[in-house]
């Protein structure tokens, strides 16, 4: 028997992140820890935070090959969700979660 009941949330004023990562494994090098406090620096307490995998394209585009190296440029990137599917990157923000990370 499930007694947890479900309480409406007000979306309205809350900022939406999207964290588009390159796979489980490039998302666990993160500094989680970091990136979340760089985001709630940034927006403030009340902000969502989605994770969600890149597209086939995306991780295409987050890569470089040499030869037969594969090199990953971007192992997550944080958008800020305007609405409708339709994100602003934050490259600023990226930067900044990569070089004060710890991992």
């Amino acid at each position: 028997m499930n007694d947890i009941q479900e309480v409406p949330y007000d979306f309205s004023n809350v900022t939406t992140i999207v964290i588009k990562y390159h796979s489980l494994r490039m998302l666990t090098t993160v500094d989680l820890e970091n990136l979340f406090t760089r985001i709630i620096d940034k927006f403030g307490e009340r902000c969502r935070i989605i994770f969600e995998q890149m597209s086939s394209e995306e991780r295409k585009n987050a890569t470089s090959s040499n030869n037969e190296i594969v090199s990953i440029i971007d192992r997550f990137r944080v958008f800020l969700a305007l609405g409708d599917s339709e994100n602003n990157r934050l490259n600023e923000l990226e930067e900044l979660i990569v070089k004060t990370g710890r991992k």
